[in-house]
């Protein structure tokens, strides 16, 4: 995945800062925040699941 991108972004780049945000409202977050990222997290995962098979196909 080191060489994906989606438009002009880089998709490691954009995953470490997600996993950075993540990191940060699992230490520091209020309940509310954190209940509010778990339901959105889910479809994070699943979009950078569908890019990597897009990639897969594309091979």
């Amino acid at each position: 995945m080191a060489d994906e991108r989606f438009g002009k972004r880089r998709v490691p780049k954009m995953y470490a800062q997600i996993n950075e945000l993540r990191q940060a409202i699992a230490a520091e977050a209020t309940p509310r925040i954190q209940a509010a990222w778990d339901k959105v997290e889910e479809h994070i995962d699943y979009v950078y699941q569908e890019v990597a098979r897009a990639a897969e196909r594309g091979k």
